[in-house]
C-alpha cells in the first residue's frame, strides 16, 4: 500500500524524465516500477552518460513547474514529505535515476 499525493509524485517523475532527457540527449527513456522489500522503486534508465550528483542536487531544489513560490512543487519537498529517497547511479548496463518510495502496512 502506498499513501501518497499521486499528482505531486507524478509531477516529480515527469520532471526528472524531462531533465534526464534534456541533459543526456537520450532518445528512449525507460521507467521501471517494482516493489523491492519495503519500497516501491521508480527507476528511470537510459542509454547515455550518467547524471552527476551536483546536477541531481540542482534538480531537487528547482520547482517542477512555473509556480516558483509553491514549496509543494519542489522535488526535494515532495520526496521528503513522502519519506522517499532519490539518487543517480552510473554503473551497470545503463545509467539510472531511482526514486524509492516506502510501502505502508
Amino acid at each position: 500500500l502506498i499513501r501518497a499525493d499521486r499528482a505531486a509524485l507524478v509531477g516529480v517523475l515527469v520532471y526528472f524524465a524531462a531533465r534526464v532527457h534534456y541533459a543526456v540527449r537520450s532518445r528512449p527513456l525507460t521507467l521501471r516500477v517494482q516493489a523491492t522489500g519495503q519500497y516501491v522503486a521508480f527507476d528511470l534508465q537510459w542509454d547515455g552518460p550518467p547524471i552527476q550528483p551536483h546536477r541531481l542536487e540542482r534538480w531537487l531544489a528547482q520547482p517542477y513547474d512555473d509556480a516558483d513560490s509553491v514549496p509543494d512543487r519542489v522535488p526535494a519537498t515532495v520526496l521528503e514529505r513522502h519519506g522517499a529517497e532519490v539518487w543517480a547511479q552510473g554503473g551497470g548496463t545503463y545509467p539510472l535515476l531511482q526514486v524509492l518510495l516506502p510501502l505502508e502496512g
